[in-house]
């Protein structure tokens, strides 16, 4: 396997210089205007050939010349759009992941050099950096290939403002390293992250960040009530597990808020019973982004000195199909003390997700909830690949998330919060709740966020449910969606 791109961010424009290979990123006026001084190797005549007629269009362009000269061997102009539109990132920072990765295969280190049209851009331009340089790898080598992939490959980074270079900071630093662990997480297979092997990457965090964490797993889950993840989990080989990890800051005064996060952290959903079939098993293994995210951002929020107190109750399951699966026509009694009757063994997301509200509800003390979770095929619908589905019953924390989105490029909208219009849909004969609803066609993504609140008992405090199905996940390989927007949630509230 291939040694993983080290991940430096420098604070000297001659330290991104001299590499095998040079990206300059940014719009066409900053490379027009600041480009030129960053190649000294191409003589004018190149540089005008190379800068001639740019035209980014919607998701930006690239170009690429040869020096002929030792040193910086290659040099590709990333031109991103112009602008952006009122619902995406000013940073541009999609565009700003695709082209690195687009434009970074090769042997030897990378340089970077972004030019931001706004010191703001930094966070959202720092994370998305660290996407296209995945840490999850099988592949076989050559020997020739193993040879030169042996050898530590470094890409150096630098932020530069309209003014000055950015110094980077640790939110910068420890939220790419986080993007990056949650990518991991999520591109690996279920043979490689289970319950048990998830549990023990929360534990090495926890070591790292000198934080708490605290395992129920198994049988005790259902000898304490939690019925949703035991009764999801019990069919697979290892057992279902809550991780409720704790970081509280230095300094706490009356003005720090205790934040509760609860993930869905599903490592592989086969359907159970109601299996999927026609192919859409493939891929389940990312079914478990939500708590993938808020372990990462939990990582990065300790190791940058947050100032809100921070809990992630990170809900990890199986759903498997075994003879102690969980059936349809079950009837679940959840942390909460909500019944549940279950119509599908597919809509057990949110079963397990109930659990851990309920927890939070019942026994935290929050000054506001957030859950994540890879949820719905409605979310793509509804928001389409790159925007998370919100449901909250708070404007103020709505629009917290909505601005946290722009700036850190982990956009989100929000779906209609009407309960009113979603309760009867999960009524049932003989339980307090189904798990689907009986109109699909009624807002479903928005429902099943509901359905979630249902078990927030005796919580009338701010709830923000986020829907990651299509953000989690790329084509061909997971995001790391989620980290910057709780990293950023939590500087604004």
């Amino acid at each position: 396997m291939a040694n993983p791109v080290n991940l430096a961010f420098e604070s000297k424009l001659s330290d991104a210089q001299g590499h095998e290979r040079l990206l300059i990123v940014g719009s066409a006026a900053r490379i027009e205007a600041d480009g030129r001084k960053l190649v000294p190797e191409l003589n004018d005549e190149v540089w005008a050939a190379l800068t001639r007629d740019l035209s980014p269009g919607d998701t930006g362009t690239s170009r690429t010349t040869y020096t002929g000269s030792e040193g910086t061997e290659r040099v590709t102009l990333c031109v991103l759009p112009k602008g952006a539109s009122r619902h995406c990132s000013p940073s541009r920072s999609h565009f700003v992941h695709d082209l690195i990765g687009s434009n970074s295969a090769g042997d030897g280190d990378l340089g970077i050099i972004c030019l931001l049209d706004d010191n703001d851009h930094a966070f959202a331009t720092g994370l998305a950096c660290a996407r296209p340089f995945p840490l999850f790898d099988t592949k076989t080598q050559s020997k020739k290939q193993a040879k030169k992939a042996a050898k530590s490959r470094t890409a150096h980074i630098v932020l530069a403002g309209p003014k000055s270079v950015l110094k980077p900071n640790a939110r910068i630093v420890e939220g790419a390293n986080s993007v990056r662990l949650t990518a991991r997480l999520v591109d690996s297979p279920c043979a490689v992250i289970n319950t048990t092997t998830f549990t023990a990457e929360a534990k090495a965090v926890a070591k790292e960040t000198g934080t708490k964490v605290r395992v129920i797993k198994g049988e005790t889950l259902r000898d304490q009530g939690f019925g949703g993840l035991w009764n999801v989990g019990k069919g697979a080989e290892e057992p279902p597990a809550l991780v409720i990890m704790t970081y509280t800051p230095e300094k706490m005064t009356k003005k720090t808020k205790h934040v509760v996060w609860v993930g869905k952290g599903m490592v592989y959903d086969t359907g159970g019973l109601n299996i999927k079939v026609g192919g859409h098993m493939a891929g389940m293994k990312t079914d478990m982004g939500g708590a993938a995210a808020m372990l990462g951002a939990f990582r990065a929020n300790a190791l940058s000195g947050g100032k809100q107190k921070v809990t992630a109750l990170l809900c990890l399951a199986e759903n498997a199909v075994d003879a102690a699966s969980y059936r349809p026509d079950d009837i679940i009694t959840h942390y909460s003390g909500k019944t549940v009757e279950v119509d599908n063994t597919d809509a057990e997301g949110r079963l397990v997700m109930a659990d851990g509200l309920g927890y939070a509800a019942k026994k935290l003390n929050p000054d506001y909830i957030v859950d994540m979770a890879t949820l719905t095929g409605a979310q793509l619908v509804a928001t389409g690949k790159r925007h998370a589905a919100l449901y909250c019953n708070d404007g103020d924390l709505e629009e917290i998330a909505l601005k946290a989105g722009r700036y850190s490029g982990d956009l989100a909208h929000p779906l209609p919060y009407a309960p009113e219009f979603f309760r009867k849909d999960y009524k049932s004969a003989v339980a307090d709740l189904r798990n689907t609803t009986k109109d699909r066609m009624n807002a479903s993504s928005a429902s099943a966020g509901q359905f979630l609140k249902e078990h927030l008992v005796d919580f009338e405090g701010p709830h923000l449910h986020v829907d990651i199905a299509g953000p989690c996940s790329g084509p061909d390989r997971a995001t790391g969606y989620g980290v910057g927007l709780l990293l950023e949630m939590l500087a604004r509230s």
